[in-house]
């Protein structure tokens, strides 16, 4: 038995990775699918950081349902990467030895540049997340615009990929339900988001270099930018970088492949 434990991203929840439980099952492959406080589920003034987040929670959550003489793939995707990336590094090899982190964001306050891109590719995101009152005026107006869109918010180059003839139209809709879902309470899951996102990352890099880390990152995605994957590359030695020609999300569209070349990586 193989066990996945899944991490969304901003405006997600545990019901995309359920999408394909059906495959997985006939592949001996069971999903710990986990969704982030405040996104579909009761926020109710959590404390949100993905350090405090690990420890309290979600290793609390694997001991009960992971057996102990069992090791697990972590899976995270967007913020949920940032999530996944500190979840990992709190492991021994004896549990967990592999980890998949799908268009991770990259630790941004403070910032930590490469070759001085990172810093200057992310410095709006910086800026917004860095402060209070933007990350709640930020998070009302991505609200809103989901409530309005009746689902996915699409960037510019979001948009683009649309149009493309081997683009995979049927995957959308199901992120549009889960976008829903994920703003049941509101834009405060959208500002727990934002804390994660903006807070400074206290993940043991020497720990993570020395599992099978496999980071995807997409060509065209002007989300998370393919710097913010460079400079995990760079950070997490022996990792991988698999690039796809799509968007942010435009993950979906090869997720079970990577989640398979993760298991199955050597």
């Amino acid at each position: 038995m193989k066990i996945l434990n899944t991490l969304p991203g901003t405006l997600q929840t545990s019901h995309f990775f359920t999408l394909s439980a059906d495959d997985y099952a006939k592949n001996n492959i069971v999903v710990a699918a986990i969704t982030l406080p405040g996104s579909g589920s009761d926020p109710s003034n959590y404390p949100f950081n993905a350090e405090t987040y690990v420890e309290n929670d979600l290793k609390k959550i694997i001991s009960a349902v992971v057996p102990p003489t069992k090791k697990f793939l972590v899976v995270g995707v967007s913020m949920g990467g940032a999530v996944a990336a500190h979840l990992s590094s709190a492991y021994d090899l004896d549990r967990n030895d592999k980890t998949l982190l799908v268009i991770p964001v990259s630790p941004l306050n403070p910032a930590d540049t490469f070759e001085g891109q990172h810093l200057e590719d992310t410095s709006n995101f910086r800026f917004i997340t860095k402060n209070t009152i933007l990350k709640k005026i930020f998070s009302w107006f991505i609200y809103f615009n989901v409530i309005r869109n009746n689902g996915v918010l699409f960037s510019k180059n979001e948009q683009f990929t649309a149009t493309r003839p081997q683009h995979k139209a049927h995957f959308r809709p199901k992120l549009s339900d889960d976008f829903l879902r994920s703003v049941k309470y509101g834009s405060v899951g959208i500002r727990h988001a934002f804390d994660v996102i903006s807070a400074p990352w206290t993940v043991d890099w020497k720990k993570l270099g020395e599992k099978k880390v496999i980071i995807a990152s997409g060509t065209l995605d002007d989300t998370t930018q393919p710097s913010m994957q460079k400079y995990l590359h760079e950070k997490i030695r022996n990792s991988e970088v698999i690039e796809f020609d799509g968007a942010h999300l435009d993950f979906v569209e090869i997720f079970d492949d990577l989640i398979y070349k993760a298991l199955n990586r050597e």
